[in-house]
């Protein structure tokens, strides 16, 4: 199967789950944070040697991770917030462990999912817009100039934007340019990204949850590729 992991309410995730179900020829499962937090019960087993998981979600459905083949991974946090009836403390220790659990999951799937977990992010590691830049000038790309003096911008707000899938661009000018931009794509870790450009093709910033339905089919065909490339990695890897 093919899991879409996605924060509660994100109707990027839906839509991406929705496609990937109309094309695909295995099952597609979208899974909420909430429903990780509230509606499952886990069986996380790791060792030196091999790593198990078997998640039951409320509605009966199994997650096993030795029929994972590809995960898009759009988690942000996973937290016990919403236990109201616990006190502050209590719920902040909970939150610590839930997190500390999905990293596990998630880590223990390896190649299998885009956008790995990295340090203390689920869906790859947060940096600033100034970090991200110096990441895109080492890659060769041209970076808007940073003003620590000014509040930073929201990626795509303004200018174009393009989106790179598994060494795939959709949206680049040029060549050259799409060249560049895998590179930056490799060396930050990311396998999916949105990359926020400004009027002249400067990069502005990076997003990890990019608005997928932007890119219609051709982001459809580039997650496929790219879960179907990673699921035979994945698998092989873990065995």
């Amino acid at each position: 199967m093919w899991l879409v992991l996605a924060q509660d309410g994100d109707v990027e995730a839906r839509w991406l789950a929705d496609q990937l179900r109309a094309k695909a020829d295995r099952p597609v499962e979208l899974i909420e944070a909430g429903q990780l937090v509230h509606e499952c019960r886990w069986e996380h087993r790791s060792g030196t040697e091999l790593t198990s998981s078997r998640l039951v979600i409320g509605d009966g459905t199994v997650i096993d991770s030795e029929e994972v083949e590809g995960v898009v991974n759009r988690l942000i946090w996973l937290s016990a917030e919403g236990f109201e009836g616990a006190p502050p403390r209590d719920r902040e220790y909970a939150s610590n462990e839930l997190f500390a659990l999905g990293l596990s999951w998630l880590e223990s799937l390896g190649q299998r999912v885009l956008n790995r977990p990295a340090g203390a992010g689920l869906s790859g590691a947060w940096r600033t817009q100034a970090q991200w830049r110096a990441l895109g000038r080492s890659a060769g790309l041209p970076i808007v100039p940073y003003d620590s003096g000014l509040a930073e911008d929201v990626p795509g707000e303004a200018g174009r934007t393009v989106l790179v899938i598994g060494g795939q661009v959709i949206g680049s000018p040029d060549a050259q340019y799409t060249e560049r931009l895998v590179s930056f794509q490799r060396g930050c870790g990311l396998d999916v990204m949105e990359v926020c450009l400004d009027e002249d093709g400067a990069m502005r910033g990076v997003s990890f949850l990019p608005p997928l339905r932007r890119y219609g089919q051709a982001c459809v065909s580039a997650v496929i590729a790219a879960l179907t490339r990673h699921g035979v990695m994945g698998l092989v890897g873990a065995r």
